[in-house]
């Protein structure tokens, strides 16, 4: 019974999100008046927390797969510490993001593309760089 409500459980906490954002015009319309930069910051935060657990459980299936209990243990245990890692990279990023917001003020970044400066793809090939610079 218990795996039932836990699975119940997670359906609504995964489609109780997607119920709000459909009807409420999603994260980012959510207050016109609100900063979109921040706004686009925190939607990108929440897809990486998602993203890493997803991960995990992907890791975990193909732990799960290994021919021994040791080698089992041992996969689980680093796909656990990639969780970790993964989050903590999201909230570094989130906090980075914010940083830039700050920076630039908010808003939307749009920036005015002139496609009269931008070098010709035959000209990408070469590049301005002498060859073997980078190596």
């Amino acid at each position: 019974m218990k795996n039932f409500t836990t699975y119940s459980v997670r359906i609504r906490r995964t489609i109780t999100p997607i119920l709000l954002i459909a009807t409420a015009g999603g994260p980012a319309l959510a207050s016109p008046a609100a900063d979109a930069c921040k706004q686009i910051a925190g939607a990108q935060q929440q897809s990486c927390k998602r993203e890493a657990p997803a991960n995990y459980w992907l890791a975990g299936a193909r732990c799960r797969n290994l021919p021994t209990p040791q080698q089992r243990a041992a996969c689980l245990a680093i796909a656990s510490e990639e969780l970790a890692d993964a989050l903590e990279l999201c909230s570094d990023q989130y906090e980075e993001r914010i940083d830039i917001c700050n920076d630039i003020g908010g808003g939307i970044y749009a920036p005015v593309v002139n496609p009269a400066s931008c070098l010709a793809a035959d000209e990408l090939r070469e590049g301005p760089l002498a060859a073997g610079l980078l190596e």
